[in-house]
């Protein structure tokens, strides 16, 4: 069943406070899913959830797609997911292409509903849209929320929406920038009041011991959660190394590609052992990791399942 620390009557969890609570020598498993196509029900995501009940993820990410995508529902996906199974879920909140009074309402209505923890993105930028934020004017304002601070009003300190705060980090840098930019800009949304983070996906583990050791020593001391994406075909190579992800592959994961490119059962086979293996060396020097399922969370729960 989901490893919580709480009771289901009293289900609250800070997913800050869940890697500082922790047994020691423990692991914290999460994963992240994606809202279905338009014309799907709340039950239809029973079937993502269910492969994950016997497993030991303890936290669900929801992704924000964009407003061109055909399929929404973040927030409420996540209500659902919290009510039918107690399972904490956090939304995708993209604020880039969001004015102040837009980011503030949609905040307004995760409080409405509930919601304990919010992952605040940038976003992809919108090329029709006037309006381009940074994500540390969006963690600042957010932040800001959280003490109270509205645009047009300020509340009481015991009557504030004191949610917990994740956002992204980019351990090679986001291929739109630089590295250098990238880890400052993190720093930034840190000493702004950002409790937890989430890297984007890499394959090199010394990548992310690198980025810790950097975090030491500019004295940020936030749970750093490695981002772990499983390939499905060789085809996810090309789109890994784009200009989306820009990740650095090693030559033993492209020739797992290269060996099965005409067997996709033997391919994922390889991949999971891989990946396992990988998991298994990140986890010596992380609190835990958060998959990146694609929606394909049978595969993910067995590849929890083998880390045990």
């Amino acid at each position: 069943m989901f490893n919580y620390y709480v009771s289901k009557s009293t289900l609250m969890v800070k997913i800050n406070e869940l890697y500082r609570t922790v047994k020691k020598g423990k692991k914290v498993f999460s994963v992240e899913i994606m809202p279905l196509l338009s014309g799907s029900s709340l039950e239809d995501y029973d079937s993502l959830i269910n492969p994950l009940q016997s497993s030991a993820c303890q936290y669900l990410s929801v992704t924000q797609p964009a407003s061109s995508a055909p399929k929404g529902g973040t927030a409420i996906i996540c209500q659902y997911l919290k009510r039918k199974f107690d399972v904490e879920a956090m939304p995708h909140i993209t604020g880039g292409n969001k004015t102040p009074q837009e980011l503030e309402n949609k905040i307004q209505e995760l409080s409405y509903l509930g919601i304990e923890n919010i992952l605040a993105l940038r976003g992809d930028e919108q090329q029709q849209s006037p309006i381009t934020r940074s994500g540390v004017e969006i963690v600042g304002q957010l932040s800001s929320l959280r003490l109270g601070k509205y645009l047009k009003r300020e509340v009481t300190p015991s009557s504030c929406y004191n949610f917990s705060l994740a956002i992204a980090c980019y351990l090679e840098g986001h291929p739109a920038t630089t590295k250098e930019k990238c880890w400052n800009d993190f720093k930034l949304k840190v000493e702004t009041g950002a409790d937890f983070a989430l890297t984007q996906t890499f394959f090199i583990e010394e990548k992310y011991q690198e980025f810790q050791t950097w975090a030491e020593k500019n004295n940020i001391g936030i749970p750093i959660i490695p981002g772990i994406f499983i390939p499905r075909t060789p085809k996810d190579f090309v789109f890994l190394q784009g200009n989306r992800i820009g990740a650095t592959l090693p030559s033993k994961l492209l020739s797992i590609g290269d060996r099965f490119a005409n067997s996709p059962e033997s391919f994922r086979a390889a991949i999971d052992e891989y990946m396992v293996t990988f998991t298994q060396n990140v986890l010596e020097y992380a609190e835990g990791v958060h998959f990146y399922s694609l929606n394909d969370t049978c595969r993910v729960a067995k590849i929890m399942e083998a880390l045990k």
